[in-house]
């Protein structure tokens, strides 16, 4: 997927990281500073940095999708579903302004956040006459945390979580479902961010 010109904001990193280059974004108050709270806004007294929606620079990334399903009938106990959906991406570059130095963004934090190498979503569930169940894994990839200078070139881990449910229909249009998210309470790995 090749993109130019997409619409978005420049990140607030980016803008602060380079003041002069971006000073058309800084909106100073009479007295030269940038307001630290909205208690000057509006007014004369208000400073702010605009990130309005503008057309940025390009994007190229590509990967692969891949998805499988497979249904089991298992005579009287019901029958089973397993399936897997993984993505894998290979490329994801962006430019954070028009005419930008282009950023991979692929298992890196930067700008809106890391892009996972790989993630993963496996999944069973059963069915069995009124009653159901299923079971599902979800991982993503670990990836370079947001400055990783700051913190010793501190990388994120890898992060697996599963959900699970159970379903009763008494009747065809009526269903209870209970379900839990984070079946096992997994904290996600320590990440520095803005």
């Amino acid at each position: 997927i090749k993109l130019t010109n997409q619409i978005g904001t420049v990140p607030s990193s980016t803008i602060f990281a380079d003041g002069a280059q971006f000073a058309s974004f800084f909106h100073r108050n009479p007295n030269g500073y940038l307001s630290t709270d909205g208690s000057e806004c509006p007014g004369s007294l208000c400073g702010y940095v605009d990130l309005r929606t503008q057309n940025l620079g390009g994007l190229n990334t590509n990967g692969l999708d891949l998805s499988a399903r497979y249904r089991m009938k298992a005579g009287e106990a019901g029958a089973f579903v397993f399936g897997m959906q993984s993505t894998y991406v290979n490329k994801y570059e962006y430019q954070d302004y028009a005419n930008g130095p282009w950023k991979q963004n692929v298992g890196v934090f930067q700008g809106a956040g890391p892009i996972f190498r790989w993630t993963h979503n496996l999944s069973v569930n059963w069915t069995g006459g009124a009653f159901g169940a299923g079971l599902t894994g979800h991982y993503k990839s670990g990836y370079v945390d947001y400055d990783p200078t700051a913190n010793g070139n501190r990388n994120v881990a890898d992060y697996a979580t599963f959900d699970a449910y159970v379903t009763w229909s008494p009747v065809k249009s009526v269903s209870l479902t209970f379900g839990v998210r984070n079946l096992f309470d997994k904290a996600p790995p320590l990440s520095y961010q803005e």
